[in-house]
């Protein structure tokens, strides 16, 4: 995926599972703190599309580089918020630990690539696929009840 094909589907992905919590935000435990999760994602996602990719991964004297995003702020947010709705999931023991530790898996080999610039674009599918996961994740346990 490119840019903005994944910033615009991880964008979509955070718009419903936003909605998704919203709808039963009495049946989940510690539901603030993925809302806010979700929140952060949408304005993250949102001001990289805005901003575009130049602006986003160049620094200060033009060089291009995707680890430049580490030091905004909706970034930090969104990596905060994203960690803590993790352990937040993991400690109310609504969602079965085993779908949780293969997104958390997914998401550590996401990164990875990513941060090391081996593959962008393999690096942009698989992140999306890891939201759409979650979605399915919290859609299964809270929509269908099967954990």
């Amino acid at each position: 995926m490119n840019y903005n094909q994944y910033n615009t589907a991880c964008i979509f992905t955070s718009i419903l599972m936003l909605l998704l919590i919203i709808i039963k935000y009495k049946e989940i435990n510690l539901c603030l703190i993925l809302i806010l999760a979700s929140i952060f994602s949408i304005l993250w996602r949102c001001t990289k599309v805005y901003m575009g990719e130049d602006k986003i991964n160049k620094d200060k004297d033009g060089n291009f580089s995707s680890n430049n995003q580490l030091s905004h702020p909706l970034f930090l947010l969104d990596l905060l918020f994203a960690l803590l709705a993790f352990i937040c999931v993991l400690y109310c023991n609504q969602i079965n630990k085993k779908f949780i530790f293969i997104v958390i898996f997914l998401f550590i080999i996401v990164w990875t690539i990513h941060f090391t610039d081996l593959d962008v674009e393999t690096s942009n599918t698989l992140h999306f696929l890891a939201h759409f996961y979650v979605l399915i994740i919290i859609f299964i346990t809270f929509y269908l009840y099967i954990q």
